[in-house]
Formats: C-alpha cells, structure tokens, sequence
C-alpha cells in the first residue's frame, strides 16, 4: 500500500510545478529541475522502486521526459525515457481508442452485437448474445460477469474459438447491467473486432494506432522488441529488489492487459487525446473517434486513492480531482506498474512507468 500510494503522490505532486506560464507548452528550466528533484526525493526516501520513467505534456507537445533509478539493478544500467516497460492494463486506452477510431472510419460498429463475433454462441436467458454489444463490453457494463474468461485468457493463454464460446456459455454471469472493472470484458471486446474486420487485434492496435501516431517503441509480442533497454520487473522487499522472472507471453497478453512500451510513446497518446487527435501538426486520428473514446459512457460512484471516479469512457475512468476533470488508465502487476493521465481543461498530462508492482 505504501508502495502505491508513493507512486501516485510521484504523479499528483509534480502538477504545482506546472505554473500558468506554461501556455505556450514549455518549461523552464528552474521547473524542470523541481521535477526531477521531487521525483528523486521520493525515490531515495522510500526505496521500494528500482526505476521511473516520466513524460509531461502540455498542450501540443511534451515538456518534460527523464529517467530515473535503474532498469537493470544487477548491471546497473539506467531508466531513461526510450526505456521500454510492462503497462498492463494500461492497454484498455488504446483498444478503446482502437474501437472508436475503427467505427468513425466505418469499419466496425460499436453496436455490434457479441453475437455478430460469435455466431452460433448461445447464452442462458436472460442474457443473449444479440443485446451484448462492442460498445457495452467496451465501456464495462455488458450485462453479465465471467470470473472464467477473466482468469483463463490473464494467466493461461488465448483460448480457441470453441472453448472460449463453450466458457461464455456456461461461466457467463447475469449482473443486471452494472459497471463491472474486468479483463473479460476487454478480451472479448478484441476479439470481436478480430471478427469483425477478420485481421487479428494486435495488426488492428498497431496499424490504427501506434503507427499513425508514431509510437515506433511500443510492441505487442514478446520477443518483438530488443531487449537491451527493457526494465527487467522486480520485487521491492526489505534487503533488496529482487529480480522476477518475465511472466507474459505472447499468448496472455490481450485487448485487456498488456503491452510494451515507452513512457515517450504513450504521452504522444496523450498528446493526441489533449488535441482532438492532432499530433505533430497533423490530424492522426478522427476527432469524432477521440471524443467518443473519452465521453461519459457509464456514471459510476468509487473511490481510489486521491481519485473520485464518477465515470468510465472507452477504456478511460473519469474522475475529479482538485476540481477538475482527470482522464486516466492505469495498470499493475507483478514487477510493473503504469500511470496514464490528462486534464482536458488544463492541457496537462503525465505518464509515469516503473519496474515495480
């Protein structure tokens, strides 16, 4: 807990560095040195994380990128901002954004029907494969739980076509419509863009996504990447970090949990969420698409650390926080950890990754 609650204290904080004088979406370098002064403080007084990297962005652009701490303990080889980490869950953003991107171009529908995916599936009533729709598992309120699917496709492996519809039918899980957080709901939601357009769903993230926006360090394959700058996960106990072993493979990392990548790469995602999906000058992706990602699909009432969620867009929450409207994804799990997070209003946004869970 105490790990966690550094690691959000690490994103909240460095917002009083970030004065008005930053409408033209620059630093200086008096606020620069503030950052990393923070952040190292931080670091050195608790100790429980081995590596940070971090991207500001204001405006159009990013202001601030910096490593922190070590990537590799034993060789002691630093973070830097090209350094490629775990996200986890952080991907929800961006198969969301895959979705609304996909049906602005008329490519998919976001009212598709799990049934239009999964044709012969037939669930018990009251659930029905006709009234679960992309959009609603998407935004985390499909209308039914599977606790089945949610461990299977994490922690064992993408399961064939047939025994995934055979665990929809008899694990799926009526629950009256509510906001359910699940990794089920986000695999589904990828493979049922998988069918839809017949192209597997990590070409469709790739190509709709990290490409048009030049994420050239962001990878959805294991062994897709050299490994020379990826932070190697670690767990913090009271002598020291102790190394963990890699645990994802190609076949557990899903719509839902998982990618590499750079904290540089994911705030040019920022960059593009804070402007309509413009990048670089250029219009990247469609501001229909980028709106409807971000819009209040469900309302919710939930608390988590400093935030007051009161809503969840596609693959966003939505939450106040001093006032304003923070947009964020994040993700964990064993030797990671990840931070996405933007204030429309403001024109601010922070990423911070680490090689800590």
């Amino acid at each position: 807990m105490r790990n966690q609650r550094v690691f959000v204290f690490c994103i909240l904080l460095l917002q009083p560095f970030l004065a008005p004088s930053l409408a033209q979406g620059v630093l200086d370098p008096g606020q620069s040195d503030a950052i990393t002064a923070f952040v190292e403080a931080q670091m050195a007084e608790v100790r429980l994380v081995p590596g940070l990297s971090v991207a500001v962005v204001r405006g159009d652009r990013i202001v601030y990128e910096r490593g922190f701490g070590l990537r590799d303990v034993e060789r002691k080889l630093p973070v830097t901002p090209q350094t490629v980490f775990y996200t986890a869950s952080l991907i929800k953003a961006f198969t969301g954004m895959t979705a609304s991107v996909l049906d602005a171009r008329g490519q998919i529908d976001l009212v598709a029907s799990l049934r239009q995916g999964f044709p012969a599936l037939t669930l018990s009533a009251p659930l029905s494969a006709d009234r679960i729709t992309l959009r609603g598992l998407l935004r985390q309120a499909p209308g039914f739980t599977n606790g089945a699917i949610n461990f299977l496709s994490s922690f064992v492996g993408r399961m064939a076509e047939a025994d995934l519809r055979r665990t929809l039918e008899g694990f799926s899980v009526p629950n009256g419509g509510e906001f359910v957080y699940a990794n089920t709901n986000y695999v589904l939601a990828a493979e049922g863009m998988e069918r839809l357009t017949r192209r597997p769903w990590q070409k469709l993230i790739a190509e709709t996504v990290f490409r048009d926006l030049g994420m050239s360090h962001s990878f959805l394959a294991v062994n897709s990447f050299s490994k020379s700058q990826q932070a190697l996960p670690y767990f913090a106990n009271r002598a020291r970090f102790e190394l963990l072993p890699v645990s994802k493979r190609d076949t557990t990392i899903n719509g839902a949990g998982g990618f590499f990548s750079t904290a540089h790469d994911i705030a040019r995602f920022v960059v593009a969420n804070l402007n309509e999906g413009r990048l670089d000058g250029r219009q990247v992706l469609p501001a229909a698409a980028v709106f409807e990602a971000q819009r209040a699909q469900v309302m919710l009432n939930a608390r988590f650390f400093e935030y007051d969620r009161f809503a969840y867009g596609l693959g966003l929450y939505h939450s106040n926080y001093d006032g304003k409207v923070l947009l964020h994804q994040f993700g964990a799990t064993r030797g990671y950890r990840s931070h996405m997070s933007f204030m429309p209003e403001k024109q601010l946004g922070v990423v911070v990754l680490q090689n800590e869970g």
